[in-house]
Order: structure tokens, then sequence, then C-alpha cells
């Protein structure tokens, strides 16, 4: 139902990126792949096609190959904050947190709104219980930036959990659960 409409749409991030997510559940990879990196292409400031596409990239075990692609798109066209961006959170996926750091910090320079980054990084900073002081600046940030993202408002609890303020990370917590009720970790932090 979803494919005869997208050639009507092709400039519109939403019903890629549900053709994208239905690919995914639908475990066609390939497609999802394609339709996610329209959608990247389109709006890069969505968390979600990030997300779902490094779980595609794990999926099919090719992150190092996509975080080569996605560093020479960057090295092509440095302003490319999508594939900038991407790369980071392919870093981030591959477990080289140093890297996503660098990687993170460096996007934040260029684009200080820069939710996906912003988000990561506070996250990173909140599970190392280093610069936790940034760490809060940088979730709550990316909570008033991108409101209806469920991980930021995680990352804004666990930040408050880590700086020893549980009674503050309650409520963000909650928001969290309440956008999205099928996270099982969600609903531990909240507990």
């Amino acid at each position: 139902r979803t494919e005869p409409r997208l050639p009507a749409q092709p400039r519109r991030p939403d019903p890629l990126l549900l053709a994208g997510r239905i690919y995914v559940a639908d475990n066609n990879l390939r497609k999802a792949e394609q339709t996610l990196r329209q959608v990247l292409d389109l709006a890069p400031a969505l968390p979600e096609p990030y997300l779902l596409l490094a779980d595609v990239y794990r999926n099919t075990n090719r992150v190092d190959t996509a975080l080569a692609e996605f560093d020479a798109l960057v090295k092509r066209n440095g302003a490319n904050l999508g594939a900038r961006t991407m790369a980071a959170v392919l870093a981030h996926v591959k477990g080289n947190t140093e890297d996503a750091k660098r990687r993170y910090t460096d996007l934040l320079a260029v684009d200080s709104p820069a939710g996906v980054a912003g988000n990561n990084l506070a996250w990173i900073y909140a599970d190392e219980k280093q610069n936790l002081d940034v760490a809060l600046d940088l979730a709550e940030r990316t909570t008033e930036q991108i409101p209806d993202y469920a991980e930021a408002w995680d990352t804004l609890g666990w930040v408050y959990q880590q700086k020893q303020l549980p009674l503050l990370a309650i409520a963000p917590f909650e928001k969290a659960v309440s956008k999205n009720p099928e996270n099982a970790m969600f609903h531990y932090h909240l507990g």
C-alpha cells in the first residue's frame, strides 16, 4: 500500500521514512537502505533514519564498508551534514567511542543544533560519567530541538541519573516511555 504512493510524494521524508520502517520490518534490507538514504538526503535533521540505517548495516555486516563510503562522501563534500552524522553514528556502532566523540564534537562545532550528534555525545559522556554538565546541556538542547525523539528524553533522564539526581530523571524517563512504550530499555531506566 505504501509503495504506490511514494512516486506522488518523492520529496517528502515522512512517507519515505514509513516505507523504510516497513522494509526493515519486512527484512527487505536492500530497499530499506535505499529508502533511508533518500530520507537522509531530504531531511538530515531527522534522527530515526540514522538509527535504522545503522541497524541495516550492522545486520548485514557492512558497518566498515558503510563507514568508508560515508567518509568518502564527507571528503568530497564536508558540508554534507547527513553523511558526517551517519559516519559518526557508524563509528559509534563499531564501538570506537573516542572516534565517535571526536566526530560528534566536530559536527556540533559546524552545526550546533545537530540533534543526533548532541544526543549521542551526551549519552557517551553520561555513560562514561564525564563532562556531565556538558552532557546535560546537550541533552536539554536535543529535547528542545526534537521533542518527539524518545531517545533524547531517555538520554536526558540518563544524564540526570548519572549526576545523582534521580528525582529529576523520572519525568524525562516517563516521556521516553510515553513516546516509545515498546522500548524495554526505556522501561528499565524508568524502573
